[in-house]
């Protein structure tokens, strides 16, 4: 039995505001949280609206904030390059 993805951009903006409240996300990450439950084009259109509201940070604001966050841990440099890549 097969279950019809959600095409509700309201339910799906709500789902990314509870992602983002938990920690930042990039798009991707999102993307791969929510694929299966979600219809593409509706999930596309939400995360546009997200970062049309400035919920999403900027590719290099989450790269300094996780290097911060490693840096803190005191992970080394090739250690943080390599999670940063991934």
């Amino acid at each position: 039995m097969d279950v019809e993805p959600i095409k509700d951009v309201n339910k799906i903006l709500d789902k990314i505001a509870f992602y983002l409240a938990q920690r930042d996300h990039a798009p991707s990450e999102l993307r791969k949280k929510m694929q299966h439950k979600y219809d593409v084009e509706s999930f596309e259109q939400a995360l546009h609206l997200a970062q049309d509201r400035g919920w999403l940070k900027s590719p290099q604001e989450l790269s300094e904030k996780i290097t911060e966050l490693l840096n803190r841990k005191l992970k080394g440099y090739l250690y943080i390059q390599n999670y940063l890549k991934n």
